[in-house]
């Protein structure tokens, strides 16, 4: 993963459930970036755009986009094909100091970065991230 290091921008994600498949080629931003030994993310897992606030938002609307995006950070170690990050902060309490949506399974050709993860945001399937590198 050592070529990894840099700035990915989600291009695409693939949902593979035991009865689906879909794929969104138009998703709402992301971004993992990785130095030699830490990483961070954010990302917006619906595939809708987020609500703007209006002038004085409710509770109601502050918690909303609170609950629609992803945040971690931490360091990393990878194997062969396996990515394993560990979070140093998060978003979410319980997920700290603890792995970040992982593992993944990653495969880097280029500028171009697969990241396939199980787990809850995964529906008891895999979503694949598809990335291209930032210049």
């Amino acid at each position: 993963m050592e070529s990894g290091v840099g700035a990915w921008l989600i291009t695409e994600t693939t949902t593979t459930t035991p009865d689906s498949m879909w794929t969104n080629d138009n998703p709402q931003p992301g971004l993992y970036m990785f130095t030699d030994r830490h990483f961070s993310l954010m990302l917006i897992p619906s595939s809708e755009p987020r609500a703007l606030f209006p002038d004085d938002p409710s509770a109601e609307e502050r918690l909303a986009a609170y609950d629609n995006f992803i945040a971690d950070a931490g360091t990393y170690e990878f194997t062969d094909s396996v990515l394993t990050m560990h979070n140093i902060i998060a978003k979410v309490p319980d997920f700290m100091n603890g792995d970040a949506g992982g593992p993944y399974r990653y495969m880097l050709k280029g500028d171009s970065l697969l990241l396939t993860f199980g787990g809850g945001w995964a529906r008891g399937g895999e979503i694949t991230y598809h990335l291209v590198r930032l210049k």
